[in-house]
Order: C-alpha cells, then sequence, then structure tokens
C-alpha cells in the first residue's frame, strides 16, 4: 500500500472528502468488456454514436471538434503505475478504472471516426493527491493542471 489518506474540505459546501486511502498497484489488470456487463456494450456503441453526432454538430456550427477523455479520483499514476484506492476487502477498486477506461477507448474512436480532434488526458495525466474534491470534480490545483495539459497540446493546433 502506498500513500496515506488525505481529507480536504470543499469550499463551496464546507463538506470533507477523503481523497485518498491506501493505494495499491493492480499490475496484471485487463481492461475489457466484463462478462457480467449488462447493458454496458449497448451503452458504450450509444456513447460512441453520441460522440459523432456532437462532432458533426459542432462542424455543423463553423467550430472544430475536441473531444477530451476522463478520469476520476479513485485511481491515480504515479511514476508511470496505476494506483488503485482499496476496497474494504482491501483489493484493488478497478472497477470504476474499468468502466472509465472503455468509455474513454469508446470517444477516442469515434473522435477518430470524426476527423475531430482527440485528446485523452483520461491516459496521459497525472493527478496528485488534492486534485479532486470528489471523484470526479477537480480542485483549483487539479483544474490547473487540466488548463495546462490542454493548453499544451491545443497551442499549436487551434487558433
Amino acid at each position: 500500500m502506498i500513500g496515506e489518506p488525505a481529507v480536504i474540505r470543499a469550499p463551496s459546501s464546507g463538506r470533507s472528502v477523503r481523497t485518498g486511502a491506501s493505494w495499491i498497484e493492480a499490475p496484471d489488470l485487463a481492461v475489457a468488456l466484463p462478462a457480467d456487463s449488462g447493458d454496458l456494450a449497448g451503452r458504450l456503441e450509444g456513447y460512441r454514436t453520441r460522440v459523432i453526432e456532437l462532432v458533426r454538430r459542432t462542424r455543423a456550427r463553423g467550430a472544430e471538434a475536441i473531444v477530451v477523455t476522463q478520469t476520476r479520483s479513485n485511481w491515480r499514476r504515479e511514476g508511470g503505475r496505476l494506483l488503485f484506492a482499496a476496497r474494504a476487502d482491501g483489493a484493488p477498486d478497478t472497477a470504476g478504472y474499468i468502466e472509465t477506461t472503455l468509455f474513454n477507448r469508446a470517444a477516442m474512436a469515434a473522435c477518430a471516426e470524426a476527423g475531430a480532434i482527440c485528446l485523452d488526458l483520461g491516459a496521459e495525466i497525472e493527478f496528485r493527491p488534492g486534485d479532486f474534491y470528489d471523484h470526479v470534480h477537480t480542485t483549483p490545483a487539479g483544474s490547473a493542471r487540466v488548463a495546462d495539459y490542454l493548453f499544451a497540446k491545443l497551442k499549436d493546433r487551434v487558433r
């Protein structure tokens, strides 16, 4: 296990949010559609179709579409390793990572198919403890990290 729990106070709500627990690796993690995924395959296809339609509508308004993937705070990259929050049973909590990665892959495939600008932030950025208020909302420090990433990727492509 790596790291210690961190608690920050979300300024808008005043509530405490745990940003990290014991971080553990899952070195043999394979990202694939789980056998018990229910309608996830259908949701992924619907998402891919909606991303393509969003690109089409964006272009119809005279703008260039930029598709950016996302990440969550219950896993992180650190020194090239994937680290996960521990579940109650001590195993790495990989479910959210797998589902988000599958949706991110669908977004990147749809983006490439539509010929839009594709940025895989979810696979490329390394967040730090304190970069999230909760599993999805970034703090000012996390937002600055996203802004720096986007600027670096887009500064020579978009005017």
